[in-house]
């Protein structure tokens, strides 16, 4: 969104690897991620003022909204076996093969894209940035009226 560039294949790799990610307190942010999946209440406990300092109050309640909310849909798509939509698999492709996706048991839920769509994923990727903010801009505009 802000144009930097990120390894995301970095945090697979956790804390050891994350700082490489180029992403703000990325080790911290997986730590706390890592420790919602866990259960781990006293690491949160711990994480919990680490993460209010870095990030500020705002920040933080983004990223416990995000973990939480990103467990409970996991949850939901893979105890239904909801497949992945095809254009979200075309422009996730790389991401998905990057991050070591298919390693997980849940990724049987979702077929391999075709060639022809992961061709035309890599063609519009560049593009999705872009095509995804003017959505949202319009959404947006749409929702004031």
């Amino acid at each position: 969104m802000k144009g930097e560039g990120i390894d995301v294949s970095a945090i697979r790799e956790g804390t050891s690897s994350a700082a490489a990610s180029g992403i703000p307190h990325a080790a911290l942010l997986v730590s706390f991620a890592d420790a919602v999946v866990a259960h781990e209440e006293a690491k949160i406990a711990e994480l919990r003022p680490k993460l209010i300092e870095a990030v500020g109050p705002g920040g933080f309640l983004e990223t416990a909204t995000v973990t939480a909310n990103f467990q409970r849909m996991v949850r939901i798509a893979d105890s239904t076996g909801i497949p992945q939509e095809a254009p979200v698999m075309a422009l996730a492709g790389d991401i998905i093969e990057n991050l070591g996706l298919r390693d997980f048991p849940s990724a049987s839920n979702t077929p391999r894209s075709s060639l022809a769509t992961r061709i035309l994923g890599r063609a519009v990727r560049p593009f999705a940035g872009r095509i995804m903010s003017a959505a949202a801009r319009r959404l947006r505009s749409g929702s004031a009226n």
